[in-house]
C-alpha cells in the first residue's frame, strides 16, 4: 500500500483553531454585554434555537473530522506495516451503515475489497462498487452538514420576517404617528427591529462558521476517499501477483 503523508492531524487542528477563535469571540461578546442585548431584544427566541443547532452540529463536525484523521492515521500505519491487527483477522462486515456517529472505515474496506477480488470475474466493477459505497458513506456527514448550514441561514431569514411582523403589529396597535410621539413610536417598534436584525446576524455568523467546519471535514473526507482508491489498487495488485 502506498504511504500516506503524515499530515492527517492538520484537519482536527484546524477545527480546534477555528472553534478556539469562535470561543474567544463569544467571550468578548458576553463580556461587552452584546449577548445579553441580543437575547433581550429577540422576542422570537430564534437566537437560542440557532445557537443550539450551531453547538450540536459543531460537535458533529468535530467528531467526524477527528474520526477521518484517525482513519488516515490507520491507513498510514498499515502502509508502514505498523497495524496492530493482522490483515487476516479482518472479515467483510457487510454494507456500511449510515448514521450520525462515525464508524471504522479502513479495516472493513480492505476486507470488502479482498472479498470482491477473490474469485470474481467482474472484480473491477465489484471493487468500484465498494469504493462508491464507502465514499458515499464518508460524504454523507458533509452533505448533512451543508444542509444544516442552509437551515441556519433560513432560520435567520425567518427571524427577519418575524421581526417585521412584530414591527407592523406595533404600528397597528401602538399610538398613531404624530409629531409629539415619535420617540414612543420608535420604542414600540424597537422589539421587532431587534428581532429582525439580531436573528439575521446570528444566523449568518453561525452558518459561516459552521460552513468553515464542514469545509475542513470535506477536505479530509476527500483525502480519505483518495486513500481508499489507492488502497483498493494495492490490494488488487497483491491479490493478482
Amino acid at each position: 500500500m502506498r504511504s500516506t503523508p503524515a499530515h492527517y492531524h492538520q484537519f482536527p487542528l484546524l477545527w480546534i483553531l477555528l472553534m478556539g477563535a469562535t470561543a474567544l469571540a463569544t467571550m468578548v461578546a458576553v463580556d461587552q454585554q452584546y449577548a445579553a442585548a441580543m437575547f433581550a431584544a429577540d422576542r422570537s427566541y430564534l437566537c437560542i434555537v440557532i445557537l443550539i443547532f450551531f453547538v450540536f452540529f459543531s460537535c458533529h463536525a468535530g467528531l467526524h473530522t477527528r474520526s477521518v484523521a484517525r482513519e488516515l492515521e490507520t491507513a498510514h500505519g498499515k502502509a508502514d506495516g505498523q497495524s496492530a491487527r493482522s490483515d487476516e483477522a479482518e472479515t467483510p462486515s457487510g454494507l456500511p451503515r449510515f448514521g450520525l456517529h462515525p464508524r471504522e472505515t479502513i479495516g472493513p474496506f480492505m476486507a470488502e475489497v479482498r472479498h470482491a477480488t477473490s474469485g470474481q470475474a467482474n472484480k473491477e466493477s465489484s471493487i468500484q462498487q465498494v469504493i462508491e459505497i464507502y465514499a458515499d458513506r464518508l460524504r454523507s456527514p458533509v452533505e448533512l452538514g451543508w444542509f444544516f448550514v442552509d437551515i441556519l441561514i433560513r432560520m435567520g431569514l425567518i427571524g427577519t420576517i418575524v421581526g417585521f411582523i412584530l414591527i407592523f403589529a406595533s404600528l397597528s396597535t401602538g399610538p398613531k404617528p404624530e409629531s409629539g410621539n415619535i420617540q414612543e413610536l420608535l420604542i414600540s417598534m424597537s422589539g421587532g427591529m431587534g428581532t429582525a436584525l439580531y436573528t439575521t446576524l446570528l444566523g449568518l455568523l453561525c452558518a459561516t462558521i459552521l460552513g468553515l467546519q464542514y469545509m475542513i471535514l470535506s477536505r479530509s473526507v476527500e483525502e480519505l476517499v483518495a486513500v481508499l482508491i489507492n488502497t483498493s489498487r494495492d490490494v488488487d495488485a497483491g491479490a493478482t501477483s
